[in-house]
């Protein structure tokens, strides 16, 4: 058997609720090769909101400039940072923890998806 290629890539938190611009850079991480583009970073979920789809602590594979469609799990640029949500066609950004309100936006507000999410590596402990 053989073993994957491997490619190291900088990992960085970001939240899953409340935006934020205090990003912490992690090091980075191993990830199979097939995972990774030039288009691709590594986000650490930080946050509760996004639970139980996306646990906090796990590391997303994200896929920037992507397109997406409703009920993508996205990366946003709010004025007030970074955060993952889901994309809602209707002008609406959710969380998957119903403790979490929707937050509306509109082509007004100064909001952009950056990437799509297009994978979850789980650390088993």
């Amino acid at each position: 058997m053989e073993v994957c290629e491997q490619r190291r890539v900088p990992v960085i938190s970001v939240r899953c609720g409340k935006p934020e611009y205090n990003y912490e850079y992690e090091d980075s991480a191993e990830v199979p090769a097939f995972l990774v583009s030039k288009h691709t970073y590594i986000l650490r979920a930080e946050g509760r909101s996004m639970e139980p789809t996306i646990p906090q602590g796990n590391l997303l594979v994200v896929e920037a400039g992507a397109e997406y469609a409703h009920d993508s799990l996205v990366v946003v640029q709010t004025p007030s940072g970074l955060m993952v949500k889901r994309y809602h066609k209707k002008g609406l950004l959710t969380s998957d923890n119903a403790a979490y309100p929707p937050i509306e936006f509109s082509i007004f507000d100064e909001v952009c998806v950056v990437g799509v999410v297009r994978q979850m590596i789980t650390s088993f402990k």
